[in-house]
């Protein structure tokens, strides 16, 4: 029988080297983002064709800190290349200015790439003794494989996308879907009617509301 959590950090290491899955890999960000932050009032983070947009790979605002998402405003860089410790230093190094002319001051800035880079720590705290951000956070795989484990939707999303998912396991609008019901928009009530007339919980409330959030 296939044991919890179904991704393990060779899975993780694997799906980096993996053909397109250098687009796959913003959308995995920002549904850990969506799963594990608190107050959540910004999450611009394009997936797919949309990582060609150019600018920041991603730009979050959260009312509260969590260990995965800084509060307040945050930019995000992404890569799943094996060159960390030069990729990191090439994006950080043509980051001059905040998203919306923000200073840099009020910004954190988070650097995460798929890779086994093992400076990582080093590498952001002299970053930060720069102070050119209000904070500077680097995530290597181990760091994500980590938040992995506190988010169990966006767990199952990536093991579907792996052709690792389990028997039984289904995001929660994959399963009101085959049951014929759409899924509701962020300003629906909390509650809505099925066909029948019973009431059910709304899927866009907590962490399923949350893991929703897929590739635009």
């Amino acid at each position: 029988m296939a044991s919890w959590p179904p991704i393990d950090r060779d899975d993780l290491k694997g799906a980096a080297s993996r053909a397109g899955f250098d687009t796959d890999f913003p959308l995995l960000i920002r549904r850990l983002i969506a799963e594990t932050a608190v107050g959540l009032t910004d999450l611009d983070t394009p997936g797919g064709s949309g990582t060609a947009a150019g600018g920041f790979d991603g730009v979050v605002a959260a009312n509260g800190r969590t260990i995965e998402v800084p509060a307040g405003t945050s930019v995000w860089e992404l890569s799943v290349t094996d060159q960390a410790q030069g990729k990191a230093d090439e994006d950080y190094g043509k980051r001059l200015d905040g998203p919306d002319g923000l200073p840099t001051g009020d910004v954190a800035y988070v650097q995460a790439i798929l890779a086994p880079w093992t400076k990582s720590r080093t590498w952001a705290s002299a970053r930060r003794k720069e102070g050119r951000w209000r904070d500077v956070v680097a995530l290597n795989l181990d760091a994500v494989h980590a938040r992995l484990d506190r988010a169990p939707a966006t767990t199952a999303w990536l093991a579907e996308r792996l052709g690792k998912a389990m028997p039984g396991v289904r995001l929660i609008d994959q399963w009101w879907s085959t049951r014929g019901y759409r899924r509701p928009g962020p300003g629906s009530a909390r509650r809505s009617s099925s066909p029948d007339g019973r009431s059910r919980p709304s899927q866009w409330s907590s962490c399923s509301r949350r893991a929703a959030a897929s590739s635009r």
